[in-house]
């Protein structure tokens, strides 16, 4: 994908300065920065190791945020520490075009019109003092990580405990993994944005409940047609890589009760469509399956590519260890036992490894009523989201 490296703010490129000024500085100190140990260098080497696709330059990169600039500040007023191990030392910034995530209260009647936005003009005194002190600013926390876990206290609604998470695919950002390395938290996988996030560059949307469950998904319908392509693409090769873990699984034996589960609903759902295609009609989801992002996102890559020799050879493996699809139970069945949790040892663990929930790729989409509704109007008013 060639993502859009459109500047900060709306203004015509050539009218607008490379560099902006930073207007002031927050006041507080940068708070403790970690050792650079042997388990610290280890720590990093394992997060920057597991994203292959990470690709970050020392130099300043586009930013697609709220500002009035091309790259935002000049790297001498926002260091990556002022202090310490990396004092002084200039920050590394997102080359790549690997999606963000970003954990807030915002839901997308605002991300959608409003984008992402800072709340102060003020800048941290260096990328060390944003990530350890959580303080407003004008720089924006994001993580290239989709982990529910990772969402933070301050992102979900205090009364309701729901939080969203925006997906985006604009430009720039400052890495604080390669820039700060053993000096911040690389688990964290965060990317600082200088004055968030243009609505254009925000990608879809999706609630998550109190027990950090997903409930459902929106597309943002304003977003940039390169935008739209490249979460098309996304969504796409997250349902291959899932498939293919599925069936390695049951190629071991070891198929989870969710894969199976997911697997035979596949089978019964190309059944279904089969059938209703050899008499002219139109088959589709179980109403009981059809906000299970994981197990209809599933279905509908089986059967489209279920000729492939590839997909062949995974069938093989399903129906040498979990029989044939004519063993299988009604498609309704199968949905049923999705949507009730089958399993009477289910635990946070198990739907962590058995169940992964909303990562990308997941198509539920947002039901005309929800249970955030009676809170969209009070967190429309508040606006705020977790820096």
């Amino acid at each position: 994908m060639t993502t859009p490296q459109q500047p900060e703010g709306s203004g015509a490129p050539d009218t607008q300065p490379d560099f902006s000024d930073v207007e002031g500085y927050l006041s507080d100190s940068e708070g403790e920065q970690q050792q650079d140990g042997l388990e610290a260098r280890k720590r990093l080497a394992e997060v920057i190791n597991a994203r292959p696709g990470r690709q970050s330059t020392d130099i300043p990169q586009p930013v697609a945020g709220h500002g009035l600039s091309t790259y935002g500040p000049p790297a001498q007023q926002l260091p990556v520490a002022r202090n310490g191990l990396a004092a002084g030392l200039k920050p590394f910034y997102r080359e790549d075009r690997d999606p963000l995530y970003h954990w807030g209260k915002d839901g997308p009647e605002i991300t959608f019109t409003e984008g992402i936005r800072n709340k102060s003009n003020l800048a941290p005194t260096s990328l060390l003092h944003h990530q350890n002190t959580h303080r407003d600013s004008a720089l924006v926390s994001f993580t290239r990580n989709p982990d529910p876990n990772l969402a933070p206290p301050e992102a979900r609604d205090p009364e309701s405990g729901v939080s969203y998470r925006t997906t985006t695919l604009g430009s720039g950002g400052y890495d604080l993994v390669t820039s700060l390395a053993t000096a911040g938290k690389p688990e964290q996988e965060g990317v600082a944005r200088w004055k968030g996030e243009a609505s254009e560059f925000v990608a879809r949307t999706e609630l998550f409940d109190q027990n950090k469950e997903h409930v459902w998904t929106q597309d943002n319908p304003a977003a940039l047609p390169a935008v739209k392509a490249e979460l098309t693409r996304l969504d796409r090769q997250a349902r291959e890589q899932r498939v293919r873990e599925a069936a390695e699984r049951a190629k071991a034996g070891k198929a989870t009760p969710y894969d199976q589960l997911r697997h035979q609903y596949a089978d019964q759902y190309t059944q279904t469509v089969q059938h209703a295609e050899r008499r002219g009609r139109t088959g589709g989801h179980s109403a009981i399956v059809a906000q299970d992002g994981n197990a209809r996102a599933y279905a509908e890559w089986w059967h489209e590519n279920r000729n492939q020799p590839t997909v062949q050879e995974y069938a093989k493996h399903w129906a040498k260890n979990y029989g044939t699809r004519e063993a299988h139970a009604p498609q309704a069945d199968i949905a049923h036992a999705l949507r009730t949790n089958p399993l009477p040892q289910w635990s946070q663990t198990l739907r962590t490894s058995q169940k992964p929930q909303a990562q990308p790729g997941d198509t539920a989409t947002r039901p005309a009523q929800d249970p955030a509704n009676q809170n969209q109007g009070r967190t429309k008013r508040a606006r705020t989201s977790h820096k």
